[in-house]
């Protein structure tokens, strides 16, 4: 008996990125989309907005599968999001933020438990502000690096 030669065709939907090969056409669009709109920005600064999105979405009431779905990750990723942004929230580099965060939860007389989304949306306003202010400094910081 000799040895057959076979062939398999392998059919994906391309997004213009070499390393991606997207199962559906609409996951590609979105990717293309998705990289249109965040094409000036670097990576890790997209990567950080992103997790600060899907923990809005929570928030607002978003099952962890519906987070995950819209944002195109696994639902094992949304729970490491709720651990990161909670960690950067209470060990955040800028002693500036850290001071403020502080002070805003003694101010509203809330600590921190933040992460767990009922008590994130318990104190939704207080929350939001802080992401607001986390938002800003990630900006200032890929500004500065980008000059």
């Amino acid at each position: 008996m000799k040895p057959e030669k076979k062939a398999y065709q392998i059919e994906y939907w391309g997004c213009n990125h070499p390393d991606h090969h997207h199962t559906t056409e609409d996951i590609a669009q979105r990717c293309i989309t998705k990289d249109m709109t965040t094409k000036k920005l670097e990576p890790k600064y997209f990567r950080q907005l992103r997790k600060l999105n899907v923990i809005r979405d929570l928030i607002n009431g978003l099952t962890r599968k519906e987070a995950a779905e819209k944002h195109g990750v696994s639902i094992l990723m949304i729970s490491a999001y709720i651990d990161e942004i909670g960690w950067l929230m209470y060990n955040t580099r800028s002693i500036e933020n850290h001071n403020l965060f502080r002070d805003m939860m003694e101010e509203e007389g809330v600590w921190p438990d933040g992460k767990t989304i009922p008590h994130m949306k318990e104190h939704k306003k207080l929350y939001f502000r802080m992401f607001e202010i986390m938002e800003a400094t990630w900006l200032k910081e890929h500004i500065r690096r980008t000059k």
